[in-house]
Protein backbone atom coordinates (compact mmCIF):
# COMPACT_ATOMS: atom_id res chain seq x y z
CA UNK A 1 0.00 0.00 0.00
CA UNK A 2 3.06 2.50 0.47
CA UNK A 3 5.02 1.73 -2.22
CA UNK A 4 6.74 -1.01 0.06
CA UNK A 5 6.50 -4.91 0.57
CA UNK A 6 8.29 -7.06 3.15
CA UNK A 7 8.48 -9.58 0.26
CA UNK A 8 12.02 -9.15 -0.43
CA UNK A 9 12.93 -10.74 3.53
CA UNK A 10 11.17 -13.59 4.42
CA UNK A 11 11.98 -15.06 8.38
CA UNK A 12 8.73 -13.83 10.09
CA UNK A 13 8.51 -13.32 12.74
CA UNK A 14 11.88 -12.73 13.74
CA UNK A 15 12.63 -11.89 17.37
CA UNK A 16 15.31 -8.54 17.09
CA UNK A 17 16.05 -8.48 21.04
CA UNK A 18 15.82 -10.00 24.53
CA UNK A 19 16.86 -8.01 27.51
CA UNK A 20 15.79 -8.00 31.21
CA UNK A 21 14.14 -5.45 33.07
CA UNK A 22 11.82 -5.41 36.37
CA UNK A 23 8.72 -7.78 36.51
CA UNK A 24 5.35 -5.69 36.50
CA UNK A 25 4.21 -6.85 39.86
CA UNK A 26 7.67 -7.07 41.74
CA UNK A 27 11.17 -5.71 41.25
CA UNK A 28 12.73 -9.16 39.99
CA UNK A 29 14.19 -9.27 36.85
CA UNK A 30 12.55 -11.72 34.05
CA UNK A 31 13.15 -11.48 30.17
CA UNK A 32 11.36 -9.95 27.28
CA UNK A 33 11.79 -9.90 24.12
CA UNK A 34 11.09 -7.97 20.97
CA UNK A 35 9.55 -9.12 18.00
CA UNK A 36 8.05 -8.91 14.64
CA UNK A 37 3.90 -8.60 15.38
CA UNK A 38 2.92 -12.16 14.29
CA UNK A 39 -0.33 -12.26 11.97
CA UNK A 40 -2.43 -14.16 14.74
CA UNK A 41 -2.26 -10.93 16.78
CA UNK A 42 -2.98 -8.23 14.73
CA UNK A 43 -6.66 -8.03 16.11
CA UNK A 44 -5.24 -8.26 19.59
CA UNK A 45 -2.73 -5.31 18.66
CA UNK A 46 -5.93 -2.94 17.08
CA UNK A 47 -7.36 -3.34 20.34
CA UNK A 48 -4.39 -2.44 22.72
CA UNK A 49 -3.73 0.75 20.42
CA UNK A 50 -7.43 2.02 20.13
CA UNK A 51 -9.42 0.81 23.78
CA UNK A 52 -6.41 0.17 26.36
CA UNK A 53 -4.98 3.20 26.50
CA UNK A 54 -2.99 5.12 22.87
CA UNK A 55 -6.16 7.18 21.91
CA UNK A 56 -6.64 8.02 25.55
CA UNK A 57 -2.80 9.56 25.59
CA UNK A 58 -1.62 10.51 22.67
CA UNK A 59 -1.78 14.05 22.25
CA UNK A 60 -3.13 14.47 18.47
CA UNK A 61 -5.90 12.08 19.38
CA UNK A 62 -6.44 13.12 22.89
CA UNK A 63 -6.88 16.47 21.96
CA UNK A 64 -9.13 16.18 18.96
CA UNK A 65 -11.17 13.87 21.19
CA UNK A 66 -10.60 10.59 18.55
CA UNK A 67 -12.08 8.06 21.40
CA UNK A 68 -15.37 9.61 21.08
CA UNK A 69 -15.93 10.09 17.32
CA UNK A 70 -17.60 6.68 15.56
CA UNK A 71 -16.27 8.31 12.01
CA UNK A 72 -12.37 8.61 13.28
CA UNK A 73 -12.42 5.53 14.89
CA UNK A 74 -13.61 3.99 11.45
CA UNK A 75 -11.03 6.01 9.47
CA UNK A 76 -8.10 4.89 12.42
CA UNK A 77 -9.03 1.44 12.45
CA UNK A 78 -9.03 1.18 8.42
CA UNK A 79 -5.46 3.11 8.29
CA UNK A 80 -4.56 1.12 11.30
CA UNK A 81 -4.93 -1.77 9.61
CA UNK A 82 -3.32 -1.18 6.62
CA UNK A 83 -0.08 -0.31 8.44
CA UNK A 84 0.03 -3.73 10.51
CA UNK A 85 -0.45 -5.73 7.08
CA UNK A 86 2.43 -4.60 5.70
CA UNK A 87 4.73 -6.56 8.90
CA UNK A 88 6.66 -4.13 10.16
CA UNK A 89 5.08 -3.76 13.56
CA UNK A 90 7.39 -4.34 16.68
CA UNK A 91 5.47 -5.92 19.60
CA UNK A 92 7.01 -6.49 23.31
CA UNK A 93 6.20 -10.04 24.74
CA UNK A 94 7.25 -11.13 28.40
CA UNK A 95 8.87 -14.77 28.30
CA UNK A 96 5.78 -17.18 29.30
CA UNK A 97 3.19 -14.69 28.49
CA UNK A 98 1.18 -13.76 25.65
CA UNK A 99 0.18 -10.37 26.90
CA UNK A 100 1.24 -7.33 24.65
CA UNK A 101 3.78 -5.25 27.14
CA UNK A 102 4.45 -2.45 24.30
CA UNK A 103 3.75 -1.80 20.42
CA UNK A 104 5.17 0.17 17.76
CA UNK A 105 3.35 0.63 14.57
CA UNK A 106 5.91 0.66 11.95
CA UNK A 107 5.48 0.76 7.80
CA UNK A 108 7.72 0.97 4.88
CA UNK A 109 7.16 3.79 2.44
CA UNK A 110 8.68 5.00 -0.91
CA UNK A 111 9.75 8.36 -0.10
CA UNK A 112 7.73 9.51 -3.20
CA UNK A 113 4.59 8.16 -1.74
CA UNK A 114 1.94 10.62 -0.43
CA UNK A 115 0.08 9.89 2.12
CA UNK A 116 -3.06 11.16 1.13
CA UNK A 117 -5.98 8.39 1.78
CA UNK A 118 -9.57 9.83 2.07
CA UNK A 119 -10.68 10.55 5.22
CA UNK A 120 -14.63 10.70 6.57
CA UNK A 121 -13.77 12.28 9.60
CA UNK A 122 -13.05 16.46 10.09
CA UNK A 123 -10.91 15.55 13.50
CA UNK A 124 -8.72 13.33 11.47
CA UNK A 125 -8.83 15.87 8.65
CA UNK A 126 -7.23 18.07 11.09
CA UNK A 127 -4.60 16.30 12.43
CA UNK A 128 -3.52 15.48 8.97
CA UNK A 129 -2.75 19.50 8.34
CA UNK A 130 -1.05 19.47 12.07
CA UNK A 131 1.13 16.33 10.73
CA UNK A 132 1.77 18.61 7.24
CA UNK A 133 2.56 21.75 9.44
CA UNK A 134 5.11 19.73 11.49
CA UNK A 135 6.49 17.92 8.73
CA UNK A 136 6.99 21.53 6.50
CA UNK A 137 9.02 22.59 9.47
CA UNK A 138 11.45 19.58 9.64
CA UNK A 139 14.20 18.43 7.08
CA UNK A 140 15.39 15.46 8.30
CA UNK A 141 18.31 13.37 6.88
CA UNK A 142 21.16 14.20 4.28
CA UNK A 143 20.29 13.86 1.38
CA UNK A 144 20.75 10.15 -0.13
CA UNK A 145 19.99 7.72 -2.92
CA UNK A 146 17.18 5.66 -0.24
CA UNK A 147 14.22 5.05 -2.50
CA UNK A 148 12.19 3.83 0.77
CA UNK A 149 11.71 4.63 4.52
CA UNK A 150 10.54 3.39 7.71
CA UNK A 151 7.79 5.25 8.84
CA UNK A 152 6.23 4.86 12.71
CA UNK A 153 2.15 5.77 13.42
CA UNK A 154 2.32 5.16 17.47
CA UNK A 155 4.86 3.75 19.89
CA UNK A 156 2.78 3.13 23.32
CA UNK A 157 3.95 0.51 26.43
CA UNK A 158 1.38 -0.92 28.41
CA UNK A 159 0.61 1.09 32.04
CA UNK A 160 2.23 -1.42 34.29
CA UNK A 161 5.16 -1.89 32.40
CA UNK A 162 6.71 1.67 32.47
CA UNK A 163 9.36 3.24 33.73
CA UNK A 164 11.71 -0.09 33.10
CA UNK A 165 13.24 1.19 29.40
CA UNK A 166 10.97 -1.07 27.28
CA UNK A 167 10.52 1.91 25.19
CA UNK A 168 13.77 2.74 24.36
CA UNK A 169 14.37 -1.01 24.01
CA UNK A 170 11.74 -0.91 21.31
CA UNK A 171 13.19 1.82 19.38
CA UNK A 172 16.78 0.53 19.62
CA UNK A 173 14.51 -2.81 17.79
CA UNK A 174 13.60 -0.54 15.07
CA UNK A 175 17.15 -0.22 13.85
CA UNK A 176 17.76 -3.78 13.84
CA UNK A 177 14.49 -4.30 11.86
CA UNK A 178 15.58 -1.89 9.68
CA UNK A 179 18.93 -3.28 9.08
CA UNK A 180 17.39 -6.53 8.26
CA UNK A 181 15.01 -5.07 6.18
CA UNK A 182 17.46 -2.93 4.10
CA UNK A 183 16.08 0.28 5.03
CA UNK A 184 18.53 3.13 6.10
CA UNK A 185 16.36 5.79 7.70
CA UNK A 186 13.52 6.05 9.80
CA UNK A 187 12.13 9.70 11.00
CA UNK A 188 8.64 9.67 13.31
CA UNK A 189 6.99 13.11 14.78
CA UNK A 190 7.58 12.18 18.63
CA UNK A 191 4.22 14.01 20.79
CA UNK A 192 4.66 13.46 24.15
CA UNK A 193 8.07 14.24 26.29
CA UNK A 194 8.07 10.66 27.56
CA UNK A 195 8.34 9.07 23.70
CA UNK A 196 10.87 11.95 22.78
CA UNK A 197 13.19 11.22 25.96
CA UNK A 198 13.45 7.21 24.84
CA UNK A 199 14.53 8.31 21.34
CA UNK A 200 17.03 10.52 22.62
CA UNK A 201 17.93 7.33 24.84
CA UNK A 202 18.02 4.68 22.18
CA UNK A 203 20.37 6.64 19.73
CA UNK A 204 18.15 8.85 17.41
CA UNK A 205 18.74 12.66 16.16
CA UNK A 206 16.56 15.13 16.85
CA UNK A 207 15.75 17.44 13.45
CA UNK A 208 13.26 19.30 14.48
CA UNK A 209 11.11 21.25 17.84
CA UNK A 210 7.79 23.24 17.71
CA UNK A 211 5.53 23.97 20.78
CA UNK A 212 2.36 23.61 20.92
CA UNK A 213 1.68 27.14 21.53
CA UNK A 214 3.23 27.40 18.19
CA UNK A 215 0.75 25.02 16.75
CA UNK A 216 -1.78 26.75 18.23
CA UNK A 217 -0.56 30.12 17.49
CA UNK A 218 -1.35 28.85 13.49
CA UNK A 219 -5.00 28.07 14.10
CA UNK A 220 -4.42 24.14 15.45
CA UNK A 221 -6.79 23.65 18.44
CA UNK A 222 -6.31 21.02 20.97
CA UNK A 223 -8.17 19.54 23.93
CA UNK A 224 -6.92 18.39 27.29
CA UNK A 225 -3.26 19.41 26.25
CA UNK A 226 -0.36 18.79 29.21
CA UNK A 227 2.43 18.47 26.50
CA UNK A 228 4.77 21.40 25.73
CA UNK A 229 6.04 20.28 22.26
CA UNK A 230 6.53 18.23 19.11
CA UNK A 231 9.73 16.98 18.10
CA UNK A 232 10.66 15.30 14.80
CA UNK A 233 13.67 12.45 15.97
CA UNK A 234 14.98 10.19 12.99
CA UNK A 235 17.87 7.72 12.58
CA UNK A 236 19.94 7.40 9.52
CA UNK A 237 22.41 3.91 9.17
CA UNK A 238 25.46 4.34 7.53
CA UNK A 239 26.20 1.62 5.50
CA UNK A 240 29.94 0.78 3.83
Amino acid sequence: MFGWSRSNFDEFPKVYMRFKAKDCESDDLVEYRIQDLPENRYDDALNFMFHDQYLREEPFAKGHEIKDDPLAMEDFTEYYTAMINEKMSLVCFKEGSDEIVALNILFGMDVKYEMAAPVKSEAIKKIQLIIKDVMTTSAPFEPTDDEFVVEAMGLSVARKYRKRGIAVKMLESRILLMKHAGLNRTSTIFTALGSQIAAKKAGYTEYCEITYDELMAKGHKFKHLTEKSVKTLGYQIQRK
